[in-house]
């Protein structure tokens, strides 16, 4: 169920989003790998999160290890800083999660402004405000399905 939400997550952070929504659209693949890394930390950790960095450096395009990287350095601060997101109310997760997107994105730049690739982009706050939004509903819908999944395993051992 993992690697299958994170798949469905890969395509639709794939997806051009409208003209409107450009600038405003979450970071779904990351928001899917940091539900799973809270949820079962020790099957998905920052591994997972380089991994998915670098399949979207490849898929999308950008210079190979930025994405990945800066996968990693979010990951790492979800497993240390944040480590006990899940006992946190869904508002505090939502403010962490926009923070750690933040400096996700910060780290972006850097890297990319060191390779001669970056320009100023001030929509970077609208990304990580989205992601600050959609997590709830993440949140609750992965919740949904992970206990839902886990129901239905109960059930059928009987």
């Amino acid at each position: 169920m993992v690697y299958g939400s994170l798949f469905v997550a890969l395509i639709l952070n794939l997806i051009e989003p409208p003209a409107v929504l450009k600038y405003f659209y979450p970071n779904i693949l990351l928001l899917t790998a940091m539900f799973w890394a809270v949820k079962i930390p020790r099957m998905v950790n920052v591994g997972h999160g380089f991994m998915a960095g670098l399949l979207l450096d490849l898929l999308v395009g950008s210079t190979l290890g930025i994405k990945a990287f800066a996968f990693s350095l979010m990951f790492f601060m979800l497993t240390s800083a944040f480590s006990k997101l899940e006992t946190y109310s869904l508002l505090q997760q939502s403010v962490s999660i926009a923070i750690i997107s933040f400096v996700g994105q910060i780290v972006t730049f850097w890297l990319e402004h060191l390779f001669g690739l970056a320009f100023i982009d001030y929509h970077t706050i609208l990304s990580c405000v989205s992601d600050m939004i959609f997590w709830p509903v993440l949140w609750v819908s992965l919740g949904f399905l992970m206990r839902f999944r886990h129901v239905r395993n109960t059930n059928s051992q009987f």
